[in-house]
């Protein structure tokens, strides 16, 4: 199985495309869960398999931090949390200019912080210029 949220990764040629961010749901009972668990909290198996997390989403609540760790190069960054159609709720930044409880967003995986030699993964969720 594969990391999830914020896993280290070699740095990505320009050419490479992000890596896809997954839950995980038991063979078992169906339960997804995020980050991934080694036992299903539901129903104590510890068979899972891997769903990819993309499309759209549903913004529930957010927050805007001015205070950020040392080696951020900005003066501030949006965090939020997202609901998947599947239920789901996960936590990533934002890159919206003006977030909405409620408003659709469209997942997307990047650089979250840049490392030497590493940079770091996560989620960024940006408005979904999909929609009819």
């Amino acid at each position: 199985m594969r990391e999830t949220m914020s896993e280290t990764m070699p740095a990505a040629d320009a050419k490479c495309a992000a890596p896809p961010m997954y839950a995980f749901r038991c063979e078992a009972c169906g339960e997804i869960h995020y980050p991934r668990h080694y036992v299903c909290k539901t129903c104590g198996s510890q068979d899972f398999d891997e769903v990819v997390l993309d499309g759209a989403c549903l913004l529930e609540t957010w927050t805007r931090v001015f205070n950020l760790p040392e080696g951020y190069m900005k003066p501030s960054l949006c965090f939020g949390m997202v609901r998947f159609p599947n239920g789901l709720v996960v936590a990533g930044q934002l890159d919206v200019e003006e977030p909405r409880i409620g408003m659709e967003l469209q997942t997307s995986v990047g650089v979250i912080k840049e490392g030497i030699g590493q940079d770091n993964y996560g989620f960024i969720f940006i408005e979904n210029n999909m929609k009819e």
